[in-house]
Formats: structure tokens, C-alpha cells, sequence
């Protein structure tokens, strides 16, 4: 027993530092931008190569650790993200941003689909459901330390383009330790050698598959506008150039994902959906106002909201998956559906970032609102259309 809830917590460390490693850069964007004098694309581009990687490694590497187990996987991930955070822990040119963030990128394609796999596996009889909002709540405490302790680290302390880098690889290669003490392997591994494999959508529960992957594209699209435009947003619609406001902005909406991932746990998936919905088309609305009307406060709405929207369609969107799942594809299954959903954030992230240049942040920002709540309304309707045909 203390065996299962040390790997569950070990498992969930991974998944935060994974979504650290993601936002580890966010704040510094305006700061590359202004030392580098970057176009609003390129900083688009150092956040979407992020994604872009991590949906090769998991295109090829998807299934391995249903074969290797998932501690190996884990660590050969997280040696790759340390790497990362150590190039960008110098970042003397451009260049090296967009190496340091590919190295990411690999690391947390390798690390973050077996973490959740090993995450619903330590979970429990009600794994299934109990890891969406672990993974929620992981992962928003990743990216609420990277944005507010990055913000302030950047706007207060010495050497601001790097040192809070330096913090992320400290607490990088502590996950790393921790991570030693994962079981070698777990039980229902798959059989045989392993070979890539692309994709896995079960063959069975193909709409709970599609309400899940649904609501993974609609949260990756939100962490896409708040988490890579965020700080950028606030400066260029708000006029704001204080980087612990940019982080703040982001930390508000990844903090928020953890309080209603706590709170909102026990509804039903398909539940979680239906409002993860509302709580998007709400926030996005709001988000929409500020193109119109530029508002501080109206942003900083729309961030919190968007935090109650993420956490409910990622809630909601794993456990669809994990149902849908058979146990020996697990890692795959999961896999797939953050292909999909990283496939959103390369193309929201650049195309948004291609939008703001050419025709302004207001446009980008409608565009991107437009493209969450239509996805979240779709994961609201296979996981509704899912749920009445399980019932009926």
C-alpha cells in the first residue's frame, strides 16, 4: 500500500514538472523579444516547437512504456528535460531557446504519457476517474510555480533571462530522484517486442475515446493562449510591461485549475465536460471583451475562469480516456490523445502568433476563443451522446 501511494505521488511529481518544463519559458518571451528584437511569430514559434517535438516523441515512442515499464521512460524523459533547462539556463542566442526548448519538448513527450498511465494505475479500483484530476491538479501546480515564481524571478532578480531556468533543473533532477524508486515494471505490460506504433483508438468506447480527446485538444488550447501568449497578451493588448503581472495572469488561471480540480472531483466525466464547457465559453467571452475594451481586470477574469474550464475538460477528458482504454494500451491510449492535443497547441500557438502579427492581438485573441469553445463543445457532446448510450 505505501509502495502504490509512494509511486502515485512520485507519478504525479513527474506530471508537474513536465507541465513546468512547458511553461518554464513563458514569462521570458517579451524579454527574448525586446533583447533579441524578435517578431510576435518567433516567440510563438520557441512555444510551439515545444509541442511540435513532444508530437513526435509520442507518434514513435507512445507505446513504450507499455513495454519497457514506465519508470525507464520516465527517467530517459526527464534526462531529456534537464538537458533542456540547463541550454536554457545559458540561452546566449535565439537559436539555443529553440534548442533548449526541443530538448524539452522530447523529455516531456517521453515522460508525461506514462506518468498519467502510472497515475491511473497507483489510483486505485477509480483510477480512471481519480487521475484526471490528479494530473490537473499536478500539472497546474507546474505551471502556477513557473508563471509567478518566473515572473517575479525575471521582473526582481538578477539575470532575468535565466535564472529561473536554473530553478526549474533543481527541481528538474529532485523529480528525477524521486522517480529512481518507481517500480521497474507493472503488471499487465504489454506482450512482445516493442515497435513504434502512431496511434491506438480503442476499438471499443470510440465515442468515450472522442469525448476525451476532445476535451484534451479545448484544455491544450487554452494552455496555448494563456500559458504561451499570456504575458505577451498583457503587454501588447493591456500595455503592460511588468513581467510578475504576465506571470501572474498565467498563475492565476493554472491555479485555479487546481482548486476546482479539488473541488469538482467528484462529478461525473460526462458532467465535467458539460460545464467545463460553460466555464470555456464564459471565460472566452470575457477574453474576447478585452480585444474591444482593453481591461486588467476583465483579463485577469477570464484567466481565473479559463482555470475552471481546463481543469474540468481535463478532468473529464482523461477519465474518458482511461475508460475507453484497455490496460495493456494504456500508455498508448493516452499517448494519442495528447498527440492530438499537442497537435492543437502547434497549430493554435503559431497560427494565433501569425494573427497577432499581422493583424493584431484582438484578432488572434477571438480567433483562439472561437477555436476553445468549439472544441469544448464538442467534447460535451460525444461524452453526453457517450453516457446515454452506456445508461440507455
Amino acid at each position: 500500500m505505501l509502495r502504490q501511494r509512494y509511486g502515485f505521488f512520485a507519478a504525479a511529481a513527474v506530471a508537474a514538472v513536465a507541465m513546468w518544463a512547458s511553461g518554464a519559458s513563458s514569462v521570458n518571451y517579451p524579454l527574448y523579444a525586446a533583447h533579441w528584437h524578435l517578431d510576435a511569430w518567433v516567440t510563438s514559434a520557441m512555444f510551439g516547437v515545444y509541442p511540435a517535438v513532444s508530437i513526435a516523441m509520442l507518434l514513435i515512442f507512445g507505446n513504450l512504456s507499455d513495454h519497457v515499464g514506465r519508470r525507464t521512460t520516465i527517467l530517459l524523459g526527464l534526462g531529456l528535460v534537464i538537458a533542456g533547462g540547463v541550454i536554457l539556463g545559458f540561452a546566449p542566442e535565439a537559436w539555443t531557446v529553440f534548442l533548449g526548448r526541443i530538448l524539452l519538448g522530447a523529455g516531456v513527450g517521453l515522460a508525461f504519457a506514462p506518468a498519467t498511465a502510472a497515475i491511473i494505475e497507483f489510483g486505485g479500483p477509480d483510477g480512471a476517474r481519480i487521475a484526471g484530476a490528479t494530473v490537473s491538479v499536478a500539472t497546474s501546480a507546474g505551471l502556477t510555480v513557473s508563471a509567478i515564481l518566473g515572473g517575479a524571478l525575471v521582473e526582481w532578480a538578477p539575470a532575468p533571462m535565466v535564472l529561473n531556468q536554473w530553478v526549474f533543473v533543481i527541481a528538474a533532477v529532485a523529480v528525477f530522484a524521486l522517480s529512481l524508486r518507481l517500480p521497474r515494471h507493472t503488471r499487465d505490460e504489454a506482450k512482445g517486442r516493442w515497435r513504434p506504433r502512431a496511434l491506438l483508438i480503442p476499438a471499443q468506447g470510440r465515442s468515450w475515446f472522442a469525448a476525451g480527446v476532445f476535451g484534451v485538444i479545448s484544455s491544450f488550447l487554452i494552455g496555448a493562449i494563456f500559458v504561451g501568449m499570456g504575458a505577451t497578451i498583457a503587454r501588447g493588448l493591456l500595455g503592460s510591461s511588468d513581467a510578475f503581472i504576465g506571470g501572474l495572469v498565467i498563475g492565476l488561471s493554472t491555479a485555479t485549475v487546481a482548486v476546482a480540480s479539488l473541488t469538482l472531483r467528484r462529478l461525473r466525466p460526462e458532467s465535467m465536460l458539460r460545464w467545463g464547457l460553460v466555464a470555456a465559453v464564459v471565460s472566452m467571452v470575457a477574453l474576447a471583451l478585452c480585444a474591444v475594451v482593453p481591461s486588467l481586470p476583465l483579463f485577469f477574469g477570464s484567466s481565473v475562469v479559463s482555470g475552471f474550464a481546463f481543469a474540468l475538460l481535463t478532468s473529464g477528458g482523461l477519465a474518458f480516456v482511461g475508460k475507453a482504454a484497455p490496460l495493456h494500451h494504456r500508455g498508448a491510449a493516452v499517448s494519442t490523445a495528447y498527440v492530438f492535443g499537442y497537435i492543437a497547441q502547434v497549430v493554435g500557438s503559431l497560427g494565433l502568433g501569425a494573427l497577432a502579427g499581422s493583424g493584431g492581438f484582438g484578432v488572434a485573441v477571438v480567433t483562439g476563443a472561437v477555436l476553445v469553445v468549439a472544441t469544448a463543445a464538442g467534447a460535451a457532446v460525444f461524452g453526453r451522446a457517450s453516457e446515454a448510450r452506456a445508461y440507455a
